[in-house]
């Protein structure tokens, strides 16, 4: 009788891992099928034209002087190489409302594929050079730095970030803590 009692728990037991290890190799559990791939939860889903600040983001006095999709052409060739998908661009000025104002700011958007975007951030330029500010702590990871151009001497701030699988870059040639808040204010719409 002891005898049986053990065959039948040995049975029960490796009829349990059987089925278990059916559901747990061959079917999809909960979370892959919601998300539909592993790095699902790490990118954003929506239009990268939605993150885009909007005038009402920025203080009274400044308006829209350019605004739309970035094309290949826009994006350096390392942000070629490392697989730019996708991107979007808007440009601020205050005062008279040209580009060349001190108040300008601008924000470019891209969408990199999620196993390459923390190498988009900080890429050095050919003619730049970058000194770094501290980090504002934005998004996945970011960096500050003050850009200045080797020619003319011309300096303008930088912010970056990643988050999920979008890179943003902010840049202006006048007050930094408001780059910075507008910063923060697009990470909060990834």
């Amino acid at each position: 009788m002891q005898k049986k009692l053990r065959i039948g728990v040995f049975i029960a037991i490796a009829l349990i891992l059987v089925v278990g290890g059916y559901f747990l190799f061959f079917q999809k559990g909960p979370s892959e099928e919601s998300s539909g791939s592993i790095f699902s939860s790490k990118t954003y889903s929506g239009d990268v034209s939605a993150l885009v600040l909007d005038l009402s983001d920025l203080p009274e006095g400044y308006k829209v002087i350019s605004k739309g999709p970035r094309v290949k052409s826009d994006v350096s060739d390392k942000g070629i190489e490392l697989g730019w998908i996708e991107g979007y661009q808007i440009s601020f000025a205050g005062g008279d409302g040209t580009i060349f104002d001190a108040t300008a700011i601008s924000q470019s958007i891209s969408r990199y594929p999620i196993e390459n975007i923390s190498l988009i951030l900080g890429v050095k330029e050919e003619g730049y050079t970058q000194e770094m500010l501290p980090n504002p702590n934005i998004g996945d990871n970011s960096i500050a730095s003050k850009i200045t151009d080797d020619s003319t001497g011309i300096g303008l701030y930088r912010i970056e970030f990643v988050k999920k699988d979008i890179y943003m870059n902010f840049n202006t040639l006048g007050d930094f803590e408001l780059l910075t808040a507008l910063a923060k204010k697009a990470a909060n719409k990834i």
